[in-house]
């Protein structure tokens, strides 16, 4: 059974190549989440987004149709496919 932060960090790896940007500032989150409903047609708040990669604390789990949409960004049906 794979690990799930582990999963979610390979997510974040694949969100950042995908959307050729590392998130690294404030501002990086908004060209994020802005990429991500251009992409996907579904929003994400910048919070979430920054919660995910631990910019600020509050990442205790991600919800799954989150992280299906982070998915879907990179260009998979969804996170089972990388577990």
């Amino acid at each position: 059974m794979s690990d799930p932060n582990q999963n979610i960090a390979i997510l974040r790896s694949l969100v950042e190549e995908s959307a050729q940007s590392k998130a690294i500032t404030s501002s990086d989150y908004i060209y994020l989440a802005g990429a991500i409903q251009g992409r996907t047609n579904k929003h994400l708040g910048v919070t979430t987004l920054k919660r995910i990669w631990g910019y600020v604390e509050g990442y205790k789990s991600v919800r799954k149709s989150t992280l299906d949409i982070l998915a879907q960004f990179v260009g998979l049906p969804s996170l089972l496919l990388l577990c």
